[in-house]
């Protein structure tokens, strides 16, 4: 059964946490995305069968991208698409140059980048009406490039398929 993958890094469970109550006074109707399934996506790959998940595009991203700190001190909302969102006011280079690693390495395997523009930001909540709170979330090093699978629906949960460590160490 395919399932919809993409590559990720994710913030340690205390930031999640600190993130995730952002939302709470936001009320309904936002979804709020689960603190343990909050990510920032770096390639979104949609539905891929078994055999084809992109390891050695993981293998060589993760290689040639040292680890960084990310700070996620903006919180916003876009309208249109009710995404309650957090991101960084400062895009570390590290983060674009990781970005542009794993595309390169991923359309040397086949694969077809997206068309939009990276945006690189943190979804907090869905069918939103207004912006999150405001809360004071630490940098966190960014050690780790991780591949994930969204399960079905009616609420994605996200395993970790696999797991590279930034800075050359092999896949764990």
């Amino acid at each position: 059964m395919p399932e919809r993958l993409f590559f990720a890094v994710q913030p340690p469970p205390p930031s999640r946490a600190m993130l995730a109550g952002s939302v709470a006074a936001m009320g309904r109707p936002a979804r709020r995305v689960h603190a343990d399934d909050l990510h920032l996506t770096l390639a979104f790959l949609g539905e891929v069968g078994g055999t084809e998940a992109p390891s050695r595009a993981g293998d060589r991203a993760a290689t040639q991208a040292p680890p960084f700190s990310l700070a996620l001190d903006r919180f916003g909302l876009w309208r249109r698409r009710g995404i309650a969102y957090a991101a960084p006011s400062r895009v570390p280079s590290a983060l674009l140059a990781l970005h542009s690693a794993l595309w390169s390495a991923l359309e040397a395997e086949g694969w077809s980048r997206e068309r939009r523009p990276f945006r690189p930001h943190l979804t907090l909540a869905r069918g939103a009406v207004r912006a999150p709170r405001q809360v004071t979330v630490d940098p966190w090093r960014v050690e780790h490039l991780l591949l994930l699978a969204s399960g079905p629906p009616p609420a994605p949960r996200y395993r970790v398929l696999a797991s590279w460590a930034l800075g050359g160490a092999a896949a764990e």
